[in-house]
């Protein structure tokens, strides 16, 4: 783990939008957040978070666990949902992807039923199934999103697979279309990350990106105070969702109004007031004295990255 502050890396500016980190086989998934510094290197509200490890992301569920009512003779029919990792990085500023129609992934075969003969038969009668539902009621159809969020029994970062009964034209709300909305758990996979301590700081050690990489290095040894919001600022987007059953899900979206998510924040620090004390160092950091202790901390380790240009 990382004491704040770290040793940062920097980055180009313009890479910011394309870099994707090198998959490490030996480490299985990774997670990494990236931000944004202003033309001064100050920084920036702006932050990405990048997936690495494998291809594709691959979850299987039954039809009966997205979609409320679903008929006796698709219910049981199990489904596969293989999706390139260039496709589940939340966007800009965002720990979740977009809700996707359940249909429409079908459609493109993004999800599958099962393997054989029957398959494309099947397929056929999910997408008719699918279609002939009233996509202008909640509690009618269902729509699937990738979201980035804590594992309470690993510790850490996890993939989830989340669902809602519902068309995805229905999830426009910002209490169902944000970060922190309920969701249907279907699957997850747990992420490797570097993360801080716990105690000088919380949360994944990000990776920055500057137009002047030198003067950026410089910005950032100077105000650490403010570096150190700022990291608090993205990784306080991290949360523990409010999960919630099928026929929960079914009943919260019909209500009249679609009430806040219960989802709480993954990573705190131990500090007490504005003392963050790297106990693991034997060092300290105070995030509000103007007044700052020299600090020594471990170099962190080199991680193998490439730049999707």
């Amino acid at each position: 783990m990382a004491v704040f502050p770290a040793e940062w890396l920097i980055y180009r500016a313009d890479d910011f939008a394309s870099f994707q980190l090198a998959p490490l086989a030996d480490t299985g998934m990774t997670v990494q957040t990236l931000m944004l510094l202003k033309p001064d290197c100050s920084p920036s509200a702006h932050f990405r978070v990048c997936i690495a490890g494998r291809d594709h992301v691959t979850a299987h569920f039954t039809l009966a666990k997205v979609l409320a009512n679903a008929p006796p003779n698709l219910a049981g029919t199990i489904l596969t949902y293989s999706a390139p990792i260039a496709s589940i990085s939340p966007p800009l500023n965002a720990t979740s992807t977009a809700w996707v129609d359940l249909e429409a992934l079908l459609r493109d075969r993004s999800v599958l039923p099962g393997q054989g003969a029957d398959q494309t038969k099947v397929l056929k009668l999910l997408i008719a199934y699918l279609g002939s539902l009233d996509k202008s009621k909640q509690g009618e159809g269902a729509s699937l999103r990738w979201a980035i969020t804590g594992s309470a029994a690993l510790g850490g970062l996890q993939l989830e697979l989340q669902a809602l009964p519902s068309a995805a034209k229905l999830l426009t709300k910002n209490n169902l279309k944000g970060d922190n909305a309920v969701s249907v758990v279907i699957s997850t996979t747990q992420l490797h990350a570097e993360l801080f301590d716990g105690v000088s700081h919380a949360g994944p050690v990000p990776m920055f990106f500057a137009n002047d990489r030198r003067a950026a290095r410089a910005a950032l040894n100077d105000d650490p105070d403010e570096v150190y919001d700022a990291i608090k600022a993205v990784n306080s987007k991290f949360l523990y969702p409010e999960h919630l059953t099928l026929q929960e899900a079914v009943a919260y979206l019909q209500a009249p109004k679609a009430r806040a998510a219960k989802g709480t924040k993954v990573f705190t620090t131990m500090a007490t007031g504005s003392q963050a004390t790297g106990a693991a160092s034997g060092t300290s950091y105070d995030a509000g004295s103007s007044k700052r202790a020299r600090l020594t901390h471990k170099s962190r380790a080199t991680m193998r990255t490439q730049v999707k240009l």
